[in-house]
């Protein structure tokens, strides 16, 4: 059976909040000494509740005071450099979301413009664009014209050394066949916006 999914919020009725806190604070101290156990570091739950008039800790007193005051002798810099609190979790988490939605845009922004691009080579008409739309469409020709250069530089070298090496026949450049560019400068319709 699938356990159903607990809605995080204050629980009103007094004995269905003080099974959870019994519960809760089982498992949470069933976790730590698990950690504990499994990396090999020294952990220790401290839990006050209203349910108990002695805190909640494990794995003894003593033990506990020993970890705390081994954080306390770090210096003040290694102490606060892992700690998070809602705050800055929000905000990191919200700056990496940002990131994430830019890279998309300019993603979506490059494929919107490659498809120009392509439409452009193959009918002759990009007379209706706006002057910035062709300044972008001019950069994504030139990044591909960049790219195609690149790959033909790296078939050229890969061809002279197996002819060097001679130990095939046929190079992979010469079986692909030679790209044929067309320059959009030399497209008349450009002039004509301008």
């Amino acid at each position: 059976m699938v356990r159903k999914s607990v809605k995080i919020a204050y629980i009103v009725n007094d004995k269905a909040r003080k099974v959870a806190y019994k519960k809760r604070c089982k498992g949470l101290i069933k976790k730590v000494n698990e950690l504990s156990i499994l990396c090999d570091v020294e952990a220790c739950a401290i839990i006050y509740g209203e349910y108990s008039s002695q805190p909640e800790v494990w794995p003894s007193s003593s033990k506990a005071q020993d970890v705390i005051t081994r954080f306390q002798m770090m210096p003040e810099s290694e102490q606060k450099k892992k700690i998070l609190n809602q705050e800055s979790y929000l905000i990191e988490r919200l700056h990496k979301i940002t990131e994430k939605l830019d890279k998309q845009v300019k993603r979506n922004r490059e494929e919107e413009l490659t498809q120009i691009m392509l439409k452009s080579l193959s009918i002759r008409c990009i007379k209706d664009l706006e002057l910035k739309d062709l300044d972008d469409l001019g950069w994504i020709i030139n990044r591909n014209m960049k790219e195609i250069e690149w790959r033909k530089n790296k078939l050229k070298s890969v061809d002279n050394n197996s002819k060097l090496a001679q130990e095939t026949p046929k190079s992979s450049a010469e079986a692909t066949p030679p790209v044929q560019v067309t320059a959009l400068a030399a497209n008349p319709s450009i002039h004509e916006k301008n």
